[in-house]
């Protein structure tokens, strides 16, 4: 979307952000561009953004959400969350 070429040795592959018309928002950013924000996660569909303080995650069904955080990994990882939001990975929890 941001004209990404594919090139390992250009920063960010080539990727040219805010260009194409997308924009180039950070997370605490993205959520105001959002309508229908609910706190709710009983009801949550797959596909969702999930967000938190400078971070955001897809839910992508049965209490997952992937996600890319140093949290536990340091990579994009599939994680758990609760129906209030808490996360957790292998019985570790971070907080919401």
């Amino acid at each position: 979307m941001w004209g990404f070429n594919f090139n390992k040795n250009a920063s960010h592959g080539g990727a040219v952000y805010g260009s194409n018309g997308v924009y180039d928002d950070g997370a605490d950013t993205i959520i105001n561009r959002c309508t229908n924000v609910s706190r709710d996660f009983r009801n949550i569909e797959v596909g969702e953004l999930m967000h938190m303080s400078g971070h955001v995650g897809i839910y992508i069904g049965n209490g997952q959400v992937v996600e890319a955080t140093a949290g536990w990994d340091y990579k994009v990882q599939i994680s758990n969350v609760g129906q209030n939001g808490e996360r957790s990975k292998n019985g570790v929890r971070l907080g919401t």
